[in-house]
């Protein structure tokens, strides 16, 4: 079983908690991508991350200065979104870096990897409609959850029943699993 989820476009350098075991699997293309997006404007990247300035300040600085064999940190700790908040992996136990070392795939257009989908939604007018913030905890939620517990069966991601998301087997399918928040209209 393989999860799946997105880059935030917030990334910290973490080279204190664990050392990284590998390089990303594309650094070849990456080099190429970094050097592109290190040619561009600030407007330029700005408009392309379609991001506010804090954002675009942040990342421009990156692009002008990064080096990708150096201050490494892991994936997972590198990212600094919603998501990843509430994943905490700064406050893992081995076990569980063990567990998103095995099964855990973060999937970056800078970095560069379906297996199953999880869709996460809120109940707005009787349909699952995602709610950004909201899904992005629930997401991490589910990660921290999953490296908890050790799954492996995918009938025991249908346990997860955190910050008020749960299983509901008549939207899910046999790949895609439906988590949502709130009330179900005649379902």
């Amino acid at each position: 079983m393989k999860i799946i989820i997105s880059p935030a476009k917030k990334m910290l350098t973490d080279n204190d908690v664990i050392v990284p075991k590998q390089l990303p699997v594309f650094i070849e293309k990456t080099e190429q991508l970094r050097k592109y997006l290190k040619s561009l404007s600030y407007d330029e990247l700005k408009a392309l991350l379609a991001c506010n300035d804090d954002i675009a300040s942040l990342n421009y600085e990156r692009y002008q200065h990064m080096e990708l064999n150096r201050n490494l940190s892991p994936a997972v700790l590198s990212y600094d979104g919603i998501q990843y908040k509430y994943m905490a992996p700064q406050v893992f136990e081995d076990r569980y870096f063990e567990y998103i070392e095995k099964h855990l795939r973060i999937i970056s257009g800078f970095y560069g990897i379906q297996y199953i989908t999880c869709i996460f939604g809120e109940m707005l007018d009787g349909r699952i409609k995602e709610k950004g913030v909201y899904v992005k905890m629930a997401r991490g939620e589910m990660v921290r959850y999953m490296a908890e517990n050790d799954i492996e069966d995918l009938d025991k991601i249908k346990e997860f029943d955190r910050l008020g998301f749960k299983y509901k087997d008549s939207l899910s399918e046999k790949k895609q699993i439906c988590i949502y928040k709130g009330e179900m209209k005649n379902a």
